[in-house]
């Protein structure tokens, strides 16, 4: 068996081929090494397509939301290769002032999470943490991840939409 040395390591660390156009070959052989094919080696040209991930749609990068009303989240869809279920993952965090959006989402507190979704969009639960939890935010920070079934990245950069801000309230005050 013989992987391209930077192909190996790459598919090992994130457990994905890459993108690419790839010429997989097999030998059949027996228990006593012979081969088993009048042809020898069979090879396949094949390519393999990383998808897009997630594209946010609402709230939109820098939107105002309406006090008192739980939104719904809505993006695009990730299209697997061979049709597998994709799942995506809503992560929601509050943004105090000073941080970007890359710092809130990867270190502040979670306001709320939610796991294996199927459709592309997510009421905020009545049930989950209100908004005015964090009085001091000057807004939230949104990211939607695509997972397979096994909860591994489905898209490019590991399944992860870019990350949108929104705040609460009404953009005159």
């Amino acid at each position: 068996l013989w992987v391209d040395p930077s192909i190996r390591s790459q598919t090992l660390t994130t457990n994905q081929l890459p993108e690419g156009v790839y010429d997989f070959c097999l030998t059949l052989i027996d228990d006593k090494g012979n081969n088993l094919t009048q042809s020898g080696e069979i090879c396949r040209l094949f390519t393999l397509l990383v998808p897009d991930p997630p594209v946010l749609i609402y709230p939109e990068n820098f939107q105002y939301v309406q006090p008192g009303v739980n939104p719904t989240f809505v993006w695009t869809p990730t299209v697997a290769a061979g049709g597998f279920p994709i799942y995506y993952r809503v992560r929601i965090s509050p943004v105090f002032e000073g941080q970007n959006a890359r710092f809130a989402i990867d270190y502040n507190e979670i306001l709320h999470e939610h796991d294996n979704i199927s459709s592309t969009s997510f009421l905020y639960p009545p049930s989950a943490l209100p908004f005015s939890a964090y009085p001091t935010a000057v807004g939230f920070v949104w990211q939607v991840q695509a997972v397979d079934f096994n909860g591994n990245p489905a898209s490019r950069n590991q399944g992860k939409s870019e990350i949108s801000f929104f705040r609460i309230g009404d953009r005159l005050n």
